[in-house]
């Protein structure tokens, strides 16, 4: 299977034309078809029928499943090209919550200054749930994050850091100075 029948699947759905299709990716309209056909040969399946009445492409069950999986599948194939040239290009997308940037940054850019590397990186600071969301969609390379409490997706691999430390401030008079 090739995966640039997935996007012509995709295409074909969204546009309901295998003209349009074969115009979109500059390709023939046969090319089109013969991409249909290998996709269903491999699953066994019909994907979609022609209605009567309107010529809409109907998608059966396993049309349906496949759509799914495709967006998917093209959605995972455009990140892993995009942090692949990121990585050819030699840069770094980083991303880092502003309360945890105070304490670790100042150490984190210390080596990458003396190796002359900070042109390299790209930092962005944000909110825990958006760091995560951006680095699960590819959009960062990696993340420092201070919320313990959240619930990370299995998809994260996860490094835990050596914990900064961190005092409370009190007025002497408040019960908590009292210790």
């Amino acid at each position: 299977m090739n995966i640039k029948d997935l996007y012509y699947f995709q295409r074909l759905i969204s546009t309901q034309s295998y003209t349009q299709t074969a115009a979109d990716f500059h390709v023939s309209q046969p090319t089109i078809s013969q991409a249909i056909k290998r996709l269903e040969r491999h699953f066994q399946v019909t994907l979609f029928f022609r209605q009567a009445k309107t010529k809409a492409l109907v998608l059966t069950p396993s049309g349906q499943q496949l759509l799914l999986a495709a967006n998917d599948i093209i959605n995972n194939w455009q990140h892993v090209n995009e942090s692949i040239s990121h990585l050819r290009q030699h840069t770094l997308r980083f991303g880092i919550e502003p309360s945890v940037s105070e304490h670790y940054l100042p150490a984190l850019t210390k080596p990458i200054i003396e190796q002359d590397l900070l042109s390299s990186v790209h930092t962005v600071e944000m909110g825990a749930n958006q760091l995560v969301k951006q680095v699960l969609a590819g959009q960062l390379d990696l993340a420092i994050s201070g919320n313990l409490d959240q619930t990370l997706d299995e998809r994260l691999a996860v490094t835990p850091l050596r914990p900064f430390k961190f005092r409370i401030l009190a007025n002497v008079a408040h019960p908590l100075a009292k210790g």
